[in-house]
């Protein structure tokens, strides 16, 4: 019997690979024509692995080439959380379930998510700063 491709062992925080993880579409997915679409950045991003594409695995990734902004902010501390606030819950958690999948697949994109993982939150630093801007903003006119 053999294995399918599309199935991964998942690395384990012993670094040992243990579990194994599906990376196939799920056939309970009720995906619309592009769940991409959906995404707020599509019109601006450049990275070419989408975790919302259906066809993901079909694309290449370049040493270099950008990452998807939600990739990058799932790693970081309490990601998933500062995602939920500005993603439906359904587009989570099918990121939160190709990034495992992405990761096993591309080795430059694991690099620089484990990267990642080690700095702030640009999201979060964004708001901050859009939030204090206002503040600013509204002292001034007073």
């Amino acid at each position: 019997m053999t294995a399918n491709p599309r199935q991964r062992k998942a690395p384990c925080s012993d670094g040992a690979f243990s579990k194994t993880i599906n990376c196939e579409p799920q056939a309970n997915d009720t995906r619309q024509a592009s769940k991409s679409q959906q995404c707020k950045h599509f019109d601006r991003c450049s990275a070419p692995i989408c975790p919302l594409n259906d066809s993901w695995q079909k694309r290449t990734h370049l040493d270099g080439e950008p990452i998807c902004i939600y990739l990058r902010e799932l790693v970081k501390p309490d990601g998933k959380r500062n995602l939920a606030t500005s993603l439906p819950c359904q587009l989570l958690e099918l990121i939160e379930r190709q990034a495992k999948c992405i990761s096993l697949r591309y080795g430059p994109i694991a690099r620089r998510l484990k990267r990642a993982s080690k700095c702030g939150s640009r999201m979060v630093a964004g708001k901050a700063l859009k939030s204090n801007d206002k503040f600013v903003r509204g002292k001034a006119h007073e």
